[in-house]
């Protein structure tokens, strides 16, 4: 019986050991403690990835930071009293931040603001995307975040200045990619920007065929910023780029 018991509560300790490390754990700070000291290597091993995670976010933010201000290098305009910039498929928004300081500084007046908005399906994502950047809006950025299909974006705005996309999986689902593009296009005014990044030349070649009939590719090709992927990842974040103008 006693035998019995022991199987039974180790087998608790480790289903909350595992539901910390999947971030379900619903259970009291000692049972959390238990957890913790039953299985020190476990929890060292999600410190150490928690850690690689972190610094890769900082790393990419990074790149992107280089990207743009060497590479996609908007003309410096200053004019735009407010100025509506949209990532679509923006996932867990990593980039909003450097995205929306980059287009303050360079389109945006002296007293202007940006509107800043991702959408994304992913209502997770989009959950912690909105806990992260609820503190860092200001009277001259807002970000919000949208869970929605982003071929939905008519839905939610007659107007885009700046189109942002991030690492989109074209390859795994090029006529959904295809029809935000053109749905994108319809209420993109002529002479604006649309910037995305790709993971591999494949995705970016897709790319060029989706954006050239409704825009004017205006520089393409490898981001020379970029960092190698983490986990034996094939694609390679932000290791491309397509930047054009729309007709």
């Amino acid at each position: 019986m006693n035998d019995l018991k022991a199987r039974i509560n180790k087998t608790r300790v480790l289903a909350n050991a595992l539901s910390m490390v999947y971030g379900t754990f619903d259970g009291t700070k000692e049972e959390k403690i238990e957890a913790m000291e039953a299985y020190p290597d476990l929890f060292m091993q999600l410190h150490i990835q928690n850690n690689m995670l972190e610094m890769h976010e900082l790393n990419i933010q990074s790149v992107y930071r280089h990207f743009l201000e060497n590479i996609v290098d908007l003309e410096n305009t200053n004019n735009m009293e407010k100025i509506t910039v949209v990532s679509l498929g923006c996932g867990y928004a990593y980039d909003a931040e450097v995205q929306a300081k980059y287009i303050l500084k360079k389109i945006v007046s002296s007293k202007g603001a940006v509107i800043y908005t991702g959408i994304d399906p992913n209502l997770e994502a989009l959950m912690k995307a909105n806990k992260k950047y609820r503190s860092l809006s200001t009277d001259r950025i807002s970000y919000n975040f949208i869970p929605e299909d982003a071929r939905k974006i008519q839905n939610h705005f007659d107007n885009v200045d700046v189109v942002f996309m991030s690492q989109p999986e074209i390859f795994s689902d090029f006529n959904l990619w295809k029809e935000i593009v053109n749905k994108t296009a319809e209420i993109h005014p002529t002479g604006m920007p649309l910037i995305t990044t790709l993971g591999s030349v494949r995705e970016l070649k897709l790319m060029e065929d989706v954006v050239k009939v409704l825009y004017n590719i205006t520089n393409k090709g490898e981001n020379q910023y970029a960092v190698e992927p983490l986990f034996g990842e094939i694609r390679k974040d932000h290791g491309y780029f397509l930047i054009a103008e729309k007709k």
